[in-house]
C-alpha cells in the first residue's frame, strides 16, 4: 500500500495530544429542609359570641383525638358548656347551631353520617342533659381536609353559631321549659303500711264549705272505710280535716278543718252499721298550699289514719311473744295468730314514733356456749328480716341474744329444749 504523509501526521498528532477529561456529572441540588411538627398541640382560645356579645371566653377549647367523636374533657370545656346552657335558658328565642369539624381521612366509627355530625351530636346531647330543649340546638357538620393532627389530636373541633329560633320551635321550647302540672292527689288510706284504699276519686271542697262537692265516689269511699273498721274491731280511726288560712268558718265547730272531719265521720257511720262513734276521733288544722283544681276547689282536705285500740296497745307493751325454732334451725312456723300479731305490731309502731320492737334470741344448751350465743343472734336477725319484709321500719327493730343463759324450761327433756329454742318479741318505749 503506498505511504501517505497525512496518515503519519495524524498518527503523530494523536500521540502528542492527551485525551480530554470527561466532564463530571452535575451534583443534585440539596432537598429543602422539612419543617418539624410541633411536639405539643397548640390550642386556640375559645370565644363564642351572639349578636356581638361574648358568651364564652375560655383559654381551653374542644380537642379531639383522631377518628374519635368525644372531645377531650377538661375544666375549661365544662365551664364553656355551663355558660352556653345558662345563655340558652335565658334566651329561649335563640337557637344554637353546632358544626362538627372533621377530616375526610378520619375513620367514622359512629352511627352518624359522618364524624363531624357525631361530634356535634355529642355536644348537643350534653347541653340537652343540662335542661336545654332539643329544638333549641341543631347539629351540623363541616368537612375540612386541611385539619392537621399533632400527637394524633386537633382543635378546635366544634364551631358555634346562633340564629333566631323559628316561632313553632319557640312554642315547643316554652312547653319543654314548663313541666306539666302534677296529677291531683289520689284518695289513699293506709293501716300502718298496708293500703286500705287507693282511688283517684278524691274529695273536693268549695272554698269555705265543710261538705264535699257532690260525687257518688265520696259515699263509696266512706263506706269502704266503715267496712274496714267493722271487719277490724281492734282498730280505731283518726280523721284530720284541713283548711286554708283565708277560708271562713260558717259552722259552730272550732275551725273549718274540724267541721270537714266531723262531716266525714258522720258519713262513715251512716253507711256502716256496727261501728261505734267512739272509735273515730276528729281534729282540724290549717294547711298552706292545699291542692286545688282549675276551678279553685280544694282537692283532698282530709287524712285518715288507723291505730290499734288502747286495749291492744296495752297488751302489746305488757306481754312478750315467743317464736319457737327447730333444733339448729333458723325457721319458725307462722300461724294466722302470729300474722295478726305482726300486723298489730306494725300498726302500733307506725302510730307510736317513740316505740321499738326488741327481738332476743335464745337456744337450748346443746353445743358450745359461744356457738349458741351466735345462733341466738342469727335467729333474732331472721325474725327481723321477716318483719322488714312486711314493711316494718328496720330502724325500729332491735336484736339481741342470750344464747343458752336464759332458759324458760329444763334442758333435760326434749320438750324443755324445744321451749328454750325461741326468739322473744316485745314492744319497748325509748
Amino acid at each position: 500500500m503506498p505511504w501517505k504523509a497525512n496518515d503519519t501526521k495524524a498518527t503523530a498528532n494523536n500521540q502528542l495530544k492527551p485525551a480530554a477529561p470527561k466532564p463530571e456529572p452535575p451534583k443534585p441540588a440539596p432537598e429543602p429542609e422539612q419543617p418539624k411538627a410541633p411536639s405539643t398541640l397548640a390550642v386556640p382560645p375559645l370565644e363564642i359570641k351572639d349578636k356581638g356579645k361574648t358568651i364564652v371566653n375560655s383559654k381551653g377549647n374542644f380537642i379531639y383525638n383522631n377518628s374519635n367523636d368525644k372531645f377531650v374533657g377538661n375544666a375549661e370545656t365544662g365551664k364553656a358548656l355551663q355558660d352556653l346552657s345558662t345563655y340558652l335558658k335565658s334566651n329561649p328565642d335563640r337557637q344554637l347551631l353546632l358544626y362538627g369539624l372533621y377530616n375526610g381521612k378520619e375513620e367514622n366509627k359512629t352511627d352518624a353520617n359522618n364524624l363531624g355530625l357525631a361530634r356535634a351530636n355529642d355536644v348537643r346531647d350534653r347541653l340537652i342533659k343540662q335542661g336545654i330543649p332539643e329544638d333549641q340546638i341543631k347539629s351540623n357538620s363541616r368537612l375540612n381536609n386541611r385539619i392537621t393532627f399533632t400527637n394524633d389530636q386537633f382543635a378546635p373541633g366544634i364551631d358555634f353559631k346562633f340564629a333566631n329560633l323559628p316561632k313553632t320551635d319557640v312554642a315547643k321550647a316554652d312547653t319543654a321549659k314548663t313541666p306539666p302540672p302534677p296529677p291531683p292527689p289520689s284518695f289513699v288510706v293506709r293501716d300502718g303500711k298496708d293500703t286500705v284504699l287507693n282511688t283517684p276519686a278524691n274529695t273536693r271542697f268549695a272554698t269555705g264549705a265543710f261538705r264535699p262537692l257532690n260525687d257518688p265516689a265520696n259515699a263509696k269511699n266512706f263506706r269502704s272505710l266503715g267496712d274496714y273498721l267493722k271487719k277490724n274491731n281492734d282498730r280505731n280511726m283518726s280523721i284530720s280535716g284541713y283548711y286554708g288560712k283565708d277560708e271562713q268558718n260558717p259552722t259552730n265547730h272550732p275551725n273549718l278543718g274540724v267541721a270537714r272531719a266531723e262531716h266525714a265521720k258522720r258519713e262513715i257511720l251512716k253507711g256502716t252499721s256496727g261501728v261505734t262513734a267512739t272509735r273515730i276521733t276528729t281534729k282540724g288544722a290549717v294547711r298552706n298550699n292545699l291542692a286545688k283544681d282549675d276551678k279553685g276547689n280544694i282537692i283532698g282536705g282530709l287524712d285518715f289514719n288507723f291505730s290499734v285500740s288502747e286495749k291492744v296497745a296495752e297488751k302489746l307493751k305488757a306481754e312478750s311473744r315467743n317464736l319457737y325454732f327447730e333444733s339448729g334451725s333458723n325457721n319458725f312456723k307462722v300461724t294466722p295468730e302470729l300474722q295478726k300479731y305482726f300486723r298489730d305490731v306494725k300498726t302500733y309502731l307506725a302510730q307510736s314514733p317513740e316505740s321499738n320492737v326488741l327481738l332476743t334470741g335464745h337456744t337450748d344448751n346443746e353445743g358450745e356456749s359461744a356457738d349458741n350465743q351466735r345462733l341466738g343472734k342469727q335467729r333474732a336477725n331472721f325474725v327481723k328480716n321477716q318483719l322488714v319484709s312486711i314493711n316494718i321500719d328496720k330502724e325500729k327493730i332491735l336484736v339481741a341474744s342470750k344464747g343458752e343463759t336464759k332458759p324458760i324450761a329444763p334442758n333435760t327433756t326434749a320438750e324443755g329444749r324445744q321451749k328454750n329454742r325461741r326468739v322473744e318479741m316485745i314492744i319497748k318505749d325509748k
